[in-house]
């Protein structure tokens, strides 16, 4: 079975739990880290290197630079795959 790693980038504790349970459930030999911290996101991502990063687009407060958009798009172009996401209102 294929083993891939995720990221959830998500402010929400509760919907964070949720994604995280959901992903272990569906793929359980992947790896599935979270963050929260949209100060520390990108230096998590580089570290880890995961192979889906599932984003909270309605994180609040988060203002990427101009250097981080770079980053996001080197990442896309070596098959990191991002997915946004939102929980119901």
């Amino acid at each position: 079975m294929i083993s891939t790693d995720f990221m959830i980038f998500e402010d929400e504790r509760s919907q964070m739990e949720t994604t995280k349970r959901s992903l272990l459930r569906k793929f359980p030999n992947s790896e599935v880290h979270t963050e929260s911290n949209p100060y520390t996101v990108f230096q998590a991502i580089s570290m880890l290197r995961p192979d889906v990063l599932i984003v909270d687009y309605q994180f609040r407060s988060i203002k990427i630079t101009d250097e981080e958009k770079i980053i996001c798009q080197l990442f896309k172009s070596n098959g990191l795959v991002i997915i946004y996401s939102s929980s119901p209102s």
